[in-house]
């Protein structure tokens, strides 16, 4: 389903929500997809009474991992979680070495972990193009991280920077004008690439004809 550009709220602002039920299985993934959100913003969350005055990583029902882990390290593979923030609880205890009596235990968790392996949305608007020159807006969404960089390639060429409109290439939705002068008649192919703070490129194409 492709959202309707027109429902969009003005440009730089969010429509404020709440969730309700934040810190179920349900719940959680709901504010995991609102993170930098280009419409929405996580306001309020709602659970049960058991939750009031905690932080909502201490709220949340964690997922076990690894268990009886005697290594120092965990490689974990970011491919199989979807987009979002995360936190890491460690629990560290001396317990197999000890009695019950001196066992001893702590935890740490870890500060928010951004996974993002979804390109941004690349869509191209409207061309306007003479005998010489060529106008094209661009548009860029990306539901999860901020965006850093747009650039054009013109007929397999070097990769050419693209200014945001707004001058600085740094939120989940930016839209850019590429305007080429002088562009010589004839069949032209057309590439624009953009990057989120993840570096997962968005790809866009176009025939010029």
């Amino acid at each position: 389903m492709t959202p309707r550009n027109d429902l969009a709220p003005p440009a730089g602002r969010r429509v404020p929500v709440a969730v309700l039920g934040a810190t179920g299985a349900v719940g959680q993934t709901f504010v995991r997809h609102l993170e930098n959100h280009p419409w929405f913003e996580a306001k309020w969350l709602g659970a049960s009474d058991r939750s009031a005055g905690k932080r909502y990583a201490d709220a949340t029902n964690w997922q076990l991992i690894r268990s009886r882990m005697f290594e120092n390290a965990l490689l974990l593979d970011p491919d199989v979680f979807a987009d979002g923030r995360y936190y890491f609880k460690i629990v560290a205890s001396d317990a197999p070495s000890n009695s019950t009596e001196f066992a001893r235990q702590a935890e740490l968790i870890s500060s928010p972990i951004l996974i993002d392996n979804t390109p941004p949305v690349v869509t191209l608007g409207a061309i306007k193009r003479s005998a010489t020159t060529l106008d094209i807006d661009v548009e860029g969404n990306d539901t999860t991280s901020p965006l850093r960089l747009c650039e054009y390639s013109l007929d397999a060429g070097l990769w050419q920077p693209v200014e945001s409109n707004d001058g600085v290439t740094d939120s989940p939705r930016e839209h850019f004008h590429l305007h080429l002068d002088p562009l010589r008649p004839g069949e032209h192919l057309l590439v624009f690439r953009i990057y989120d703070t993840a570096n997962n490129p968005g790809l866009a194409r176009i025939v010029l004809r």
